[in-house]
């Protein structure tokens, strides 16, 4: 079953994630998303969808029930975009694009790079801790080579101390301060904790 995730999911998952990987203690927030107790690491939780995917998770919003199975979120997506046929994919119940079948339709890291931007721009407005950290979820980067296009690619001063994109299987880390690059390799054990995990969390939230 395909679930229905929301944005306490994300964060909640982010949070499990990065304690699971780092010796830190991270409590729920907003502006930023994530903090620790004593302000050292702030972290703000978002993902990279495009105007085109946004259109099909408010869909998927609207129209999951609970029963729907994988096919029938690929058939609401080509309902809305003939062009979305076929380029969905399933991993860990996590509904995520495939980029190699939507070159026709954006620039493989563009909507990432502007996520980051775009957070660049909020994060003036946030609470500031020693190191602000930013933690992205994406559909877009998949490798290496992509993460590093992307960080390569902004074109504005990068305020955040430190960048994580998780790309369903692999953490990636860039310091801005070191210029260092780092990946973390997930098991499929971890993942399938942080999300029973991560929906229990929202689940709870919704019950409030």
């Amino acid at each position: 079953m395909v679930h229905r995730f929301q944005k306490e999911y994300f964060e909640e998952y982010a949070r499990l994630a990065m304690e699971d990987i780092f010796p830190i203690t991270l409590r729920h927030r907003e502006n930023p998303d994530l903090i620790c107790k004593d302000r050292s690491i702030g972290i703000e939780v978002t993902r990279d969808i495009s105007p085109y995917e946004g259109q099909c998770y408010a869909v998927f919003q609207r129209e999951y029930n609970g029963d729907n199975e994988f096919e029938q979120m690929q058939a609401m997506a080509g309902k809305i975009n003939p062009k979305f046929m076929g380029t969905l994919s399933n991993i860990d119940n996590v509904i995520a694009w495939n980029n190699s079948q939507l070159s026709g339709i954006l620039e493989k890291v563009q909507e990432t790079i502007k996520c980051i931007k775009n957070k660049i721009w909020k994060l003036k407005s946030y609470e500031q801790c020693t190191n602000n950290c930013l933690f992205i979820f994406s559909d877009h980067v998949s490798t290496p080579n992509d993460f590093r296009r992307v960080i390569n690619n902004i074109d504005v001063d990068i305020t955040f101390d430190k960048i994580f994109i998780f790309a369903m299987v692999i953490l990636f880390e860039y310091n801005t301060k070191t210029k260092l690059y780092k990946e973390y390799n997930t098991t499929e054990e971890q993942r399938k904790t942080y999300q029973k995990r991560a929906l229990q969390f929202q689940d709870s939230i919704n019950e409030i």
